[in-house]
C-alpha cells in the first residue's frame, strides 16, 4: 500500500497469483480503479516502495512460479517494467530495505528453493540502524538475520515454537520502550507477539 499517483491517498497493489496482478487507485472516497500490470502472472506478494529515490513510488513484482520478477516504475506502471533477479524464479517472499548503507533501497528476496515458503519483513529490531530481516517459515521457528550493516553478513536468531506457518509479520513498538516489537501471524498455529528486550 502506498500512493501511487501523488493524490496523498494510499492506493494498493494486489498480488494475485495465477492471473493478472493489480494496482488500485484510491479516490480518497475508497472507491478503486483498477489496472492491471502486464508481465505479472504469478506473485504471492507484492510491494509498494521508491526504487529509483525520485520521490514517487514504484512497484516491485517478484515471480512465485517460474518467471520474471519486475520493478514497475511510477513513471511507467502501464509498461513492461524492468527484470530483475533470475529469469524463471520462484519467489515466496520479499522485503525492500537500504541493507548496506549506500542510501539506495535493496530488495532482499527468499526463493521457495532455499525454504521460504511465507513471509518476511524488514526492520531495525536491535536498534543499531542497520535494517534486520525477518522470515517466517512453514512448521519451523521464524528467523531473525541481524544486518552488521553490509548487507552481505547476517547473524540468524530463532525465534518462535516452529509450529503451523507464519502467513504475516508486522513490527512496532507495542509497549512504549522505544523498541520494535514483533507480531507475527500464523496459520495452523496460534498467532503471537515478540517484546524486544533489548540485550537484556
Amino acid at each position: 500500500m502506498g500512493d501511487l499517483n501523488g493524490d496523498g491517498y494510499p492506493d494498493i497493489a494486489v498480488a494475485n497469483r495465477g492471473m493478472t496482478s493489480y494496482i488500485c487507485f484510491n479516490d480518497g472516497k475508497l472507491h478503486f480503479k483498477c489496472n492491471p500490470l502486464r508481465n505479472t502472472p504469478s506473485p504471492a506478494s507484492i510491494l509498494i516502495a521508491d526504487m529509483d529515490k525520485d520521490g514517487k513510488n514504484d512497484v516491485i513484482f517478484p515471480c512465485r512460479d517460474n518467471c520474471q520478477s519486475r520493478v514497475f516504475f511510477n513513471r511507467d506502471l502501464a509498461g513492461e517494467g524492468r527484470p530483475w533477479g533470475p529469469a524463471n524464479a520462484s519467489i515466496r517472499a520479499i522485503a525492500v530495505a537500504d541493507l548496506d548503507g549506500d542510501g539506495h533501497p535493496d530488495i532482499a528476496a527468499c526463493p521457495e528453493g532455499l525454504g521460504c515458503f511465507v513471509y518476511m519483513i524488514s526492520a531495525d529490531l536491535n536498534g543499531d540502524g542497520h535494517p534486520d530481516l525477518i522470515v517466517g517459515y512453514v512448521n519451523a521457528p521464524g528467523v531473525i538475520y541481524f544486518n552488521d550493516g553490509t548487507g552481505r553478513n547476517f547473524v540468524a536468531h530463532r525465534f518462535g515454537d516452529g509450529k503451523g506457518a507464519i502467513y504475516g509479520m508486522a513490527s512496532g513498538d507495542l509497549n512504549g520502550d522505544g523498541r520494535l516489537d514483533l507480531v507475527a501471524a500464523r496459520s495452523d498455529a496460534p498467532s503471537f507477539i515478540l517484546f524486544n528486550r533489548g540485550s537484556d
